[in-house]
């Protein structure tokens, strides 16, 4: 049996939960029990969890809230000699320690190593900025850092080795924000690039596929927004993998889903909406992979739409973008994962 513990907020957003998910199916496969204790505010989300078999126990608040941790504790209390996989920016050392008190093996997915100590069998950090970081681990903690252990979710696994392609009558934009995006960037997103076309700047054909989330309470309001271009809208869409294959640009914030895009070659604008994803931005964008679009609260719209025009109109700038990211990810880290844990 495996326990993992994630919260999904419209703060935190649901990649944590979403990162367990792809360990949670590799597990499975192999006969292992899963077991989620989460707080969750995406209905959809639980749903998902659900229907992959796995047991949930939905706490009624979120971590550090004192009766989260009573209520998660009592949970943790049913079972004995598994592992536990804690995934959360809000989640503390001193968690770590109750966790590792009541006996069981750890594995932190951490992204920031900002905890003065970690008790725990296995610290996973999957960014390319983890390999720069230092942790103060308990004797005999391993450190499995850096990009070589980006997790994907199954459905991606099956495009392991396989190069991106472009569409060349055409420039199919995917536009996504993940789970919640809770302050509605996507539609600051699609105005700009409204405003951008009604200006006549683009010289090739495009079309637009606009992706929110289960999570994302705008989903409506954005559906509404008159595009000059094809637009084509997904809620809570389940075929991830083959939209980003047929795609050639992606627009998406510095959460897990950079990971995917990247693995899948898709060259993509990437902006910021919370402080942590000042980290895995400025790497990716350094190493050319990525290009920064800075906060999306501040957007610079003159440096936005140009840096999508140069991306639209220039088809080797795209390739060479695609070659880099996929150079990154073998598609493998779960495999690797799965036997640390088992060792």
């Amino acid at each position: 049996m495996t326990v993992f513990r994630a919260d999904s907020s419209k703060e935190t957003g649901t990649g944590h939960v979403m990162r367990c998910l792809a360990l949670a199916e590799a597990l499975k496969d192999l006969g292992t029990e899963i077991v989620f204790i989460t707080y969750c505010q995406s209905d959809a989300l639980i749903e998902r969890l659900e229907d992959s078999g796995f047991r949930v126990y939905r706490l009624k608040s979120c971590y550090p809230d004192s009766e989260s941790i009573e209520e998660s504790i009592g949970y943790l209390n049913q079972f004995k000699d598994c592992w536990v996989v804690c995934d959360g920016l809000l989640f503390d050392h001193k968690y770590y320690e109750i966790i590792k008190t009541l006996g069981f093996k750890l594995l932190v997915i951490d992204d920031m190593a900002r905890e003065p100590f970690y008790n725990a069998d296995i610290v996973l950090n999957q960014n390319l900025h983890g390999l720069d970081l230092t942790y103060n681990c308990a004797p005999g903690t391993r450190l499995l850092l850096g990009n070589e252990f980006v997790i994907l979710r199954r459905e991606f696994l099956k495009y392991i080795g396989i190069k991106k392609k472009f569409n060349s009558e055409l420039t199919r934009i995917l536009v996504t924000l993940g789970g919640m995006d809770s302050n509605n960037y996507t539609e600051k997103i699609l105005l700009t690039i409204k405003d951008m076309l009604s200006a006549n700047q683009v010289k090739e054909a495009l079309e637009l596929t606009v992706v929110t989330g289960g999570g994302n309470r705008y989903a409506d309001r954005i559906r509404a927004i008159d595009m000059p271009v094809p637009t084509t809208h997904l809620h809570n869409a389940a075929n991830m993998p083959e939209l980003m294959h047929t795609h050639d640009i992606a627009i998406t914030s510095g959460g897990t889903t950079v990971w995917e895009l990247a693995f899948m070659g898709v060259p993509s604008i990437v902006g910021r909406t919370a402080p942590i994803e000042d980290y895995l931005v400025n790497g990716l964008s350094k190493n050319g992979l990525f290009v920064d679009a800075g906060w999306y609260e501040t957007l610079d719209e003159g440096h936005f739409i140009r840096t999508l025009l140069t991306l639209i109109h220039d088809k080797e700038l795209q390739k060479e973008m695609s070659v880099k990211a996929q150079s990154l990810i073998d598609g493998r880290a779960i495999d690797k994962l799965v036997h640390q844990m088992i060792l």
